[in-house]
This record gives structure tokens, C-alpha cells and sequence, in this order.
């Protein structure tokens, strides 16, 4: 998939002996021709020639027969918080697009009437968020404005196969992993829209801020050490571990810490008593085990 690509009405390009123009160069990207709110056709550009028919293949699988202007749906109940979609008065399956003037912002994906899955994109062109619901498969992705990523997340079956939250400087604040994401990834790898993360590498790179919150049995003594020696780390302020597989020889590294302020650690793998040593170590930090506050 494409993360950046200028996306407009067709009627906002100008043709000049065959050749398509936006604002006086010659157009990149994609653009849809609308006609009376209807999609009659969406083309790929480049440098102002058609290079073939815009295919919507991140909704593969959905019913893409139908494509309207978004300003064409209606509420099935306005009084609703977050009602049913129709169109001429009927729930709504298909594709609708939402313009900002002639750009092209987002496309939702409908079923019956509903919408669990959409693509939106800056007016710049830049991918701001991917949302796609399958009954296996989900996938969550946002972006900043910048490009970097704010949010990746991957569920399979309901459960969290991988869930990275990012600041907007790049530091990470949320690592969750479930064991088997880094064997399961590669078999799902033709159904995934965004080919980040898709191996542990990144974990050696990861930069740290001031919270972070670990998560997920990926997480062992070994993975644990790597995060450790990190940029940032000695930095970080609030630090939540829980479900992973570390054990006391990951808590002794919690003793490098010395800017932590408020530790919290779910595990029954751990003994309370090396938590007290980090305790002792850290008087005047805050320190959750299991729920409970250790106090010296």
C-alpha cells in the first residue's frame, strides 16, 4: 500500500494535450471523477498520464460495487449517537468518500449500514489512518502529520497480536507483544496493510520518554535487557510491566533507574521481595506489585 498520495476530484486537474495538470504540474496521485455524486471513475496518475484504474485494494474482500460522495448518506435516526447510514433509504453497503473541497480525506467501508473500516489521508496526501475489520483480522494504524507513527496495532481472533503507541518526537509509550506475533506475521503478511514491525529488530532501536508501559509474553528476560539499553531509558519517570515473561533478573535492572518515580508490575513470576529491594533502592518512588503498594 501507497503511504503517500495526493488524492483530488478530478475536475480540480486541467488537461493539456493529454497530459493532466494540478495547480500547473503535471498530477501524481489519484483522481476520482465524480459525477452527481457518484463515482464514475478513479485513475492512478503519473506525471500526468493514466497509468491504470485506482483498484481501492485495501477493501479487498468488501463489496466495493457502490461508490458515493459521503454527503449522500444519511442517519437512519439523527437522535443517535452513532447511527446507521443510508442511502435513499435503505442501510447503505459500499464505498463513500469524504471530500474536504477537492481533495479526497477518507474512504469508509459499509456494511448494512455500518462502517468498522476506513482509510484517511492529510490534504498533503500522507496516510493518516488505516482501519480495517475483518472477523479474524484487525488492523489500527495512525499517523502524525509528521509520517511518524502514532499508533500500529494488530488483533487476531480478539486478542492483541501487537499494540505500539508512539509520541509525537518518536519515543515510544506503550510495547504490547504476544508470543507468537513474530511466527504468525509472516503467514498473515498478504492480508496486512502496513508492512512495519513485521520483525523484532526494532526493539534494539526503540527510543524511551518519560512513560512507558510493557505488555505481552514476547516480553522475556532476553527482549526485556534490549529495551534496557535503549536511548532514553534512564529518563523514564512511570514504568508498568505486566503479563510478560521477565523474571527477578529483569527487576534488578529496575535499579539503573534513577529518575523513576512510579512503577506498577503485574507478574507471578516475580517475588515481592526483590520489588521491595527496588524499594529500598528507590525510597521515594512509588511502587505497585500485583495490585497492592510496597511500603518499607
Amino acid at each position: 500500500m501507497k503511504y503517500f498520495m495526493l488524492r483530488v476530484k478530478q475536475s480540480a486537474l486541467t488537461e493539456k494535450e493529454g497530459v493532466f495538470f494540478y495547480n500547473d504540474v503535471p498530477f501524481t496521485g489519484v483522481a476520482f471523477l465524480m459525477n452527481d455524486n457518484m463515482l464514475e471513475s478513479a485513475n492512478e496518475f503519473s506525471d500526468g498520464n493514466v497509468v491504470g484504474e485506482y483498484l481501492f485494494e485495501h477493501f479487498h474482500g468488501f463489496d466495493t460495487k457502490l461508490i458515493i460522495d459521503d454527503e449522500l448518506l444519511e442517519p437512519e435516526d439523527e437522535d443517535s449517537y452513532q447511527p446507521f447510514m443510508c442511502f435513499n433509504g435503505d442501510m447503505f453497503t459500499g464505498l463513500s468518500l469524504e471530500f474536504e473541497g477537492d481533495f479526497c480525506t477518507a474512504e469508509y467501508m459499509y456494511v448494512r449500514g455500518w462502517s468498522d473500516s476506513s482509510i484517511g489521508y492529510y490534504p498533503t496526501g500522507c496516510i493518516e489512518a488505516i482501519e480495517i475489520e475483518h472477523p479474524k483480522l484487525s488492523q489500527n494504524f495512525l499517523w502524525y502529520k509528521s509520517g511518524q507513527v502514532e499508533r500500529f496495532e494488530i488483533s487476531y481472533h480478539h486478542q492483541i497480536f501487537i499494540k505500539l503507541l508512539f509520541n509525537e518526537d518518536g519515543t515510544i509509550s506503550v510495547l504490547n507483544i504476544s508470543d507468537d506475533y513474530f511466527n504468525q506475521v509472516i503467514l498473515l503478511s498478504d492480508q496486512l496493510l502496513c508492512g512495519l514491525f513485521r520483525d523484532d529488530c526494532f526493539i534494539d532501536t526503540l527510543r524511551i520518554g518519560d512513560f512507558l508501559s510493557i505488555r505481552g509474553l514476547f516480553i522475556d528476560d532476553d527482549v526485556f535487557k534490549r529495551i534496557f539499553t535503549n536511548d532514553g531509558i534512564k529518563n523514564i519517570k512511570i514504568l508498568y510491566v505486566s503479563d510478560t515473561k521477565i523474571t527477578e533478573r529483569s527487576v534488578f535492572l529496575l535499579k539503573e533507574l534513577p529518575m523513576l518515580e512510579n512503577l506498577s508490575i503485574t507478574s507471578t513470576l516475580i517475588n515481592a521481595e526483590v520489588i521491595r529491594e527496588i524499594k529500598l533502592n528507590n525510597p521515594e518512588c512509588y511502587i505497585k506489585f500485583n495490585d497492592k503498594e510496597i511500603l518499607l
